[in-house]
C-alpha cells in the first residue's frame, strides 16, 4: 500500500494500530527524543519530554494511508503541556478513528508521605499498627499502581505510582531499642528499588516527656530507658535509608550541621526528578547536642549554625520548586517547638539561641519557605488529617498534616512535575 507523508521526515516513529491495517496512524517527531513513551489504560500515548522543551517545536509529522486526512495537522497542532491533542483521521471510505496523544514537558511523579507508623504502639488512639498491618500497608503502596483504587482526581490520566516514599516520623513506639520492627516493613520499599526516606519524630528520640529518670535534662544513655543510644539508633536508621536512596534517583544529599561538629538531629535536603525536598527530622530548630559518655548528660545548643546555614542554602536555591517536611506541623502548640515536656520543663541550649521563642521559630521557618518557588508543607504528628492555610511575607501556602498511617494506612498521594513542583494532593489510605 502506497501512503501519504504529512510533514516532516520523521527522526523518531511512534506508532500505534487501532483496527485493520488500513486504519494506520503513525505519528513522527522531528526536533526532540522522548524520555519516556507509554500506552495508558484509555488507549491514548503519553509522550514526556526533558524539562524545558518547547512542546509546539516538536516538528511532528505524520504517515496514514493514502487518500486519508488528518485534523488537526501535526505540523500545526497547538501542543499544550499535560493536556489531550486528539489527532482524527478520516479515512478514504470515510471510516473516523481518534488517536489522543499527551505530551509532556518535564516528569511527572508521585510521592506516598505518611505519617506515624509508630509500630507495635497498639491499644493507643485506634492504633492497628502491628507489623502484620503496617507490612500489609506497606505492600498497598507498593502495588497501588496496579490495583484500579487510585487516580488523580484533575489528572486522570496519570496512573498513580509510589516513584517516592517519604515517612514522616515517629517510626515506632517510645524509643524502640534496635529499630528491627519497622526496618523489615520500611525494607519492603528497598526491595522493590524504591527511593524511601524517613525521618525522626518525638517518638524516636528523646528529649520528650516520657526521657526516662532524668525529666529535667531529657536525656540518658539507658538502654531501657530510652536516651542517647536509642537516639543513636534512630539516625543510623535516618542515614541508611538516605544513603540507600540515592541508588534510586535521589540525588544532591546536602546535610546541616552546627559548625561546633555536633551534628544531632541533622537536617537535611536532597533533589528528585528536578524538585528539592526539605527534610527538617522532628522540626528544623531542634536543639543539637553532644553524645555524651555512658550514664553522663548531654550539653544541648542553639541551633544557630544551622539556622544560618539552611538560609544561605535557600537564597541560593530558592528558584527550584520546594516541599518541605518535618514531623510537627507549623501550627503545633508551643511546647514542641521548645523542647518542653508535660509539664513545662524546659530543655535550655548552653549557648544563646538567635531564635529563643516558638512564634519567633515559626516565623523564622515560614520566612525560608515562602522564598522558595512553589512551596508546600507536609507533615505528621497531630494523628489526624488536616489541611492548615499559611500566609508570611504575603506568599500563602499550604501545611498538609497526615492522616494517622496506624490505624488504616492513611497517607497523602501527591502528584509532582518537575520544573513546577506540586501539582495535586488527595488523602488515600492502603488498607485493601
Amino acid at each position: 500500500m502506497k501512503t501519504k507523508a504529512i510533514g516532516l521526515y520523521m527522526c523518531m516513529l511512534f506508532c500505534q494500530h487501532i483496527c485493520a491495517e488500513d486504519y494506520t496512524f503513525q505519528l513522527h517527531v522531528g526536533n526532540a527524543i522522548a524520555d519516556k513513551t507509554e500506552t495508558l489504560d484509555n488507549g491514548a500515548v503519553y509522550m514526556t519530554f526533558p524539562a524545558g522543551t518547547d512542546l509546539n517545536n516538536l516538528g511532528l509529522s505524520c504517515t496514514v494511508p493514502e487518500g486519508a486526512a488528518v485534523s488537526p495537522d501535526p505540523s500545526k497542532a497547538r501542543i499544550r503541556d499535560n493536556e489531550v491533542e486528539i489527532f482524527t483521521v478520516t479515512y478514504a471510505d470515510g471510516t473516523k478513528r481518534a488517536f489522543p496523544y499527551y505530551f509532556s514537558s518535564g516528569r511527572w511523579f508521585t510521592v506516598i508521605l505518611f505519617g506515624d507508623p509508630e509500630v507495635n504502639m497498639t491499644g493507643r488512639y485506634g492504633n492497628n499498627a502491628t507489623e502484620e498491618n503496617l507490612s500489609k500497608w506497606a505492600n498497598g503502596i507498593i502495588n497501588m499502581k496496579n490495583s484500579g483504587r487510585y487516580a488523580f482526581k484533575s489528572n486522570t490520566h496519570i496512573k498513580p505510582s509510589p516513584d517516592l516514599v517519604i515517612c514522616m516520623g515517629d517510626m515506632d513506639k517510645d524509643s524502640e531499642k534496635t529499630g528491627d520492627d519497622f526496618k523489615s516493613i520500611f525494607d519492603i520499599f528497598e526491595n522493590n528499588n524504591i527511593p524511601f526516606i524517613t525521618m525522626v519524630g518525638n517518638h524516636d528520640v528523646v528529649p520528650d516527656y516520657w526521657s526516662g529518670a532524668n525529666g529535667d535534662k531529657g536525656l540518658t544513655w539507658g538502654l531501657n530507658d530510652g536516651g542517647s543510644y536509642c537516639n543513636k539508633i534512630a539516625f543510623d536508621i535516618v542515614s541508611k535509608y538516605l544513603l540507600s536512596a540515592q541508588n534510586y534517583g535521589i540525588e544532591n544529599v546536602q546535610r546541616f550541621s552546627q559548625s561546633n561538629g555536633e551534628t544531632q538531629p541533622e537536617p537535611f535536603t536532597f533533589t528528585f526528578k528536578g524538585i528539592r525536598f526539605y527534610i527538617g527530622q522532628t522540626y528544623w530548630f531542634q536543639k543539637p547536642y553532644d553524645n555524651p559518655t555512658m550514664f553522663s548528660s548531654a550539653t544541648y545548643y542553639a541551633p544557630n549554625s544551622i539556622i544560618e546555614s539552611l538560609s544561605t542554602f535557600v537564597e541560593e536555591n530558592k528558584e527550584t520548586p520546594s516541599v518541605w517536611i518535618q514531623h510537627y506541623p507549623i501550627s503545633c502548640e508551643d511546647r514542641w517547638w521548645l523542647d518542653q515536656n508535660d509539664v513545662g520543663r524546659s530543655i535550655l541550649p548552653s549557648d544563646s539561641p538567635t531564635y529563643a521563642t516558638a512564634t519567633e521559630k515559626r516565623n523564622k521557618y515560614m520566612d525560608l519557605i515562602t522564598k522558595t518557588q512553589n512551596p508546600y508543607h507536609f507533615s505528621g504528628h497531630n494523628h489526624a488529617q488536616a489541611t492548615v492555610n499559611h500566609n508570611y511575607n504575603g506568599t500563602a501556602f499550604k501545611d498538609y498534616i497526615a492522616p494517622y498511617f496506624a490505624t488504616e494506612g492513611g497517607a497523602w498521594m501527591v502528584l509532582c512535575h518537575e520544573g513546577e513542583g506540586v501539582v495535586e494532593v488527595q488523602s488515600v489510605n492502603f488498607n485493601y
